[in-house]
């Protein structure tokens, strides 16, 4: 059975057993926040693949480690969108639907983390968001090349 020791120095030691020999392994944190995100993307992939959004996202950020997972794959993905108060704070449990051009929803969700990773195609989209039941709107173009990145704040 795994265990974790917190300690000091950012290190989370396991146990695993081999056989009837024990293996130690030290791991770094960065490694399990890969392992975190690629979790995450394989979850993204089956909920857009199950009808729930067209298009891949990453949706977390709350703790350090899974808004530094999430900041080491912002590159791959077409839009980032952050929640925040208007005194800064991060918000969570924010509700996003993204528009395509002709209206349709090509994702709906409701945001578990301050930061939203999309990766959509190339093109123009409204952004709805709602939280604590305030609602905004943001036009945002996508561009063939690169990425774009908003900040929304209530």
């Amino acid at each position: 059975m795994p265990r974790c020791k917190s300690s000091g120095n950012m290190y989370c030691a396991f146990r695993i057993r081999a056989g009837l020999r024990p293996l130690h392994t030290m791991i770094r944190t960065p490694i399990l926040a890969l392992v975190f995100t690629l979790t995450i993307c394989a979850a993204s992939f089956a909920q857009a693949a199950s009808g729930a959004s067209s298009v891949p996202y990453l949706s977390g950020g709350v703790g350090e480690d899974e808004r530094a997972a999430l900041q080491a794959v912002e590159t791959d993905y077409s839009l980032k969108l952050s929640f925040a108060s208007a005194a800064g704070n991060y918000l969570t449990r924010v509700s996003v639907r993204i528009l395509d051009e002709d209206g349709r929803a090509v994702l709906d969700l409701l945001a578990e983390g301050p930061l939203l990773l999309v990766n959509l195609p190339a093109g123009r989209y409204r952004v709805l968001a709602t939280a604590d039941g305030r609602a905004q709107s943001h036009d945002v173009s996508i561009p063939a090349q690169g990425r774009r990145a908003l900040v929304l704040r209530w």
